[in-house]
């Protein structure tokens, strides 16, 4: 259960672009902003959906994703 109740909250990047609509590589440069919500557990990188939807998404309606 507690694996199941992990991959819930978090994504691995693929997912995360998939999620997100956008491609890998868009994804890749996201998860190099400082504020983007990420924690890395050795070389992987997992997206906390909800800190993504609640505070990141949120923060972003008002900016563009187009620099990025």
């Amino acid at each position: 259960r507690e694996a199941q109740m992990i991959d819930n909250r978090y994504m691995g990047v693929r997912e995360t672009a998939q999620y997100m609509g956008i491609g890998i590589s868009k994804a890749y440069r996201l998860c190099k902003q400082p504020d983007f919500p990420t924690i890395r557990v050795g070389t992987k990188i997992l997206v906390d959906r909800q800190l993504l939807d609640n505070v990141w998404m949120e923060n972003k309606k008002v900016t563009t994703l187009r620099g990025l």
